[in-house]
């Protein structure tokens, strides 16, 4: 019997973004921005329910079809073995570093 494997890297989470550029932000009033931010905090909540619910779900369909999945707690070694991606990424373009340094501290 094939046994299947999947690794729970968590090295890929995307979760939806809602952006808005700075010129139109600028053109609401003060109280639409307000609303607007008080929305997304909900919206974001709910967005973390959702994709724990998803991920719950689409576990159990694995688990069912016989995958063995293995438990990855030390992301050490797989995010060391990013660096030369995120290195080249930022010469490629530049003007990011500052905001990928932010985003991998927040891990």
């Amino acid at each position: 019997m094939r046994r299947d494997y999947y690794s729970l890297t968590e090295h890929l989470i995307i979760p939806e973004c809602l952006c808005v550029a700075k010129s139109s932000w600028e053109e609401l009033s003060e109280e639409d921005q307000e609303i607007i931010r008080e929305v997304a905090q909900e919206a974001s909540e709910r967005q973390r329910e959702l994709w724990v619910e998803s991920s719950e779900k689409s576990r159990q369909i694995v688990l069912d079809h016989g995958v063995e999945i293995n438990e990855v707690n030390d992301k050490a070694a797989f995010q060391t073995l990013m660096d030369p991606m995120y290195e080249e990424f930022i010469a490629n373009n530049p003007g990011t570093g500052e905001l990928i340094e932010e985003i991998r501290a927040a891990e």
